[in-house]
């Protein structure tokens, strides 16, 4: 069917679609988009991909290393529990090899990309020699953690100062 450029896909059909091209391998993810594109017949000169572009490198290094630090998220943002730990560990090993050479300092922490990860992923990030890594599980990490499960404090989008700087003294 033809789809006109009003068209809009309600946002639980985005938020399944976006769930399910997670769970594939690069790849097969960009492969699955390309798909989508070609059904949907957007032109993909018409795709508004500007607001989406990443920091460049040339934009880190203007930035103070002594009050910023960068860590890395893999190479390609893939779903480091899908694909095979090969692929694992070159993403992990990769994107911190390639951050450190840019930047000229050393990468000591890591996010896994969506959350997801389990103990086979957990090994590999500290095998790699990563000080820490984050997950999207909300919670205080106080007493005994483990500095490779790290649980965050979730702002929203219009916390007010207050309410913010409140959610960080209960941390504490």
């Amino acid at each position: 069917p033809q789809v006109s450029r009003s068209w809009s896909v309600p946002s639980s059909a985005c938020r399944a679609i976006k769930h399910e091209l997670k769970q594939l391998g690069p790849k097969q993810c960009d492969a699955k988009v390309d798909e989508l594109i070609d059904v949907l017949k957007v032109k993909r000169n018409e795709l508004d991909l500007a607001q989406y572009r990443n920091m460049t490198w040339e934009q880190a290094r203007s930035m103070d290393p002594e009050l910023i630090q960068f860590g890395s998220h893999t190479v390609n943002h893939c779903i480091l529990t899908v694909v095979p730990e090969r692929t694992a560990r070159f993403e992990i090993m990769d994107s911190k090899r390639n951050i450190e050479t840019e930047l000229g300092q050393p990468v000591k922490h890591f996010c896994y990309p969506n959350g997801n990860f389990n103990d086979s992923i957990v090994s590999l990030v500290r095998d790699v020699a990563y000080q820490t890594a984050c997950t999207t599980i909300q919670g205080k990490n106080v007493g005994e953690f483990d500095p490779y499960r790290l649980q965050r404090m979730w702002g929203l989008d219009g916390t007010a100062d207050s309410v913010f700087q409140a959610m960080l003294s209960e941390a504490r």
